[in-house]
């Protein structure tokens, strides 16, 4: 993970090809029907159950892995980040207008909120928010 200081840096550093790998998955997102289901809740015992859980569908843990290998999870205070959390809430947004970085950051908005909300990727994966994170993101590297 690297921090805002560095992260352009290492945007540069992607190389085409790996670049092509997170965008020919964004083709596959667009023809998935589901990313995941609710599991767990499993009753145990009388008054005991299982927490339920989203277990993710494949297209879902690979695109996590793949944004975490090629390292676009941003360090920064994404929590307190105000001006993200506005672009996320709104569902017109195309996201075109914006850099790379601000893309990324994004990105590591909801990959980073799943870990303490569970069910944010699968929601915006479902909603195309991702999607359209990625065509934004594919439309600027494709420019430079």
């Amino acid at each position: 993970m690297h921090d805002l200081e560095t992260f352009p840096t290492h945007l540069k550093s992607i190389t085409p090809t790996e670049w092509s790998k997170l965008f020919e998955l964004n083709d596959r997102i667009l023809n998935s029907k589901s990313f995941g289901e609710m599991a767990g809740g499993e009753k145990i015992e009388e008054n005991v159950s299982t927490f339920p859980y989203w277990k993710w569908s494949d297209i879902t843990t690979e695109f996590n892995k793949t944004v975490h290998d090629m390292k676009l999870i941003v360090s920064f205070d994404w929590p307190d980040w105000e001006e993200g959390s506005k672009l996320l809430r709104d569902h017109k947004q195309t996201f075109q207008d914006l850099d790379e970085i601000t893309l990324c950051k994004l990105m590591t908005v909801i990959v980073r909120a799943d870990r303490f909300s569970d069910g944010t990727l699968v929601g915006a994966l479902e909603d195309g928010t991702i999607s359209k994170i990625l065509s934004a993101l594919k439309a600027r590297i494709d420019h430079k």
